[in-house]
């Protein structure tokens, strides 16, 4: 141990004396990377199948396998996947969530309302939309699971 403290007493001094800039790894180039799919245990694989369709317009698509335990449903380029879970849905917090984006955000927000689907802004006011730092504007609803999805108008 006492070899160490020098050691780091010396980085530590060598830092302090540097103005010179942190070092930065060089970008390495990797394969263009985009989503997939999400997948989400669900209790009830036809209350949210019907959620996502009425709320979001989602198509269900084929889906290999038993369709009483899993379906899928198309979410622009990539696909949601919903699978049967005899059990607990693990509980998430707001700060647990995926975001979708959409042209029309005001359209949304008339569409949850008129389903009378609860929805929030970050802090948790009902009723509220949030506006980020960015200028994007969000809301949150939960799925009946309890899922927090965002939806925003990024572009």
């Amino acid at each position: 141990m006492p070899r160490l403290l020098p050691l780091v007493a010396l980085v530590g001094l060598a830092a302090c004396q540097s103005a010179a800039p942190v070092a930065t790894v060089p970008a390495v180039a990797t394969p263009a990377v985009g989503l997939d799919h999400a997948a989400l245990h669900v209790a009830d694989l036809g209350e949210s199948v019907a959620f996502y369709q009425r709320v979001f317009g989602l198509e269900e698509i084929a889906a290999p396998g038993d369709p009483t335990v899993i379906r899928w449903l198309r979410l622009g380029p990539a696909q949601l996947h919903l699978i049967h879970y005899d059990g607990d849905v693990p509980p998430t917090t707001k700060a647990v969530h995926f975001a979708l984006r959409v042209a029309d955000l005001d359209a949304l927000v008339a569409r949850v309302a008129e389903l009378e689907i609860p929805y929030s802004d970050w802090p948790g006011v009902a009723g509220a939309v949030s506006v980020r730092g960015d200028g994007i504007r969000q809301i949150y609803v939960q799925d009946p699971d309890g899922y927090w999805i965002e939806v925003n108008n990024a572009r």
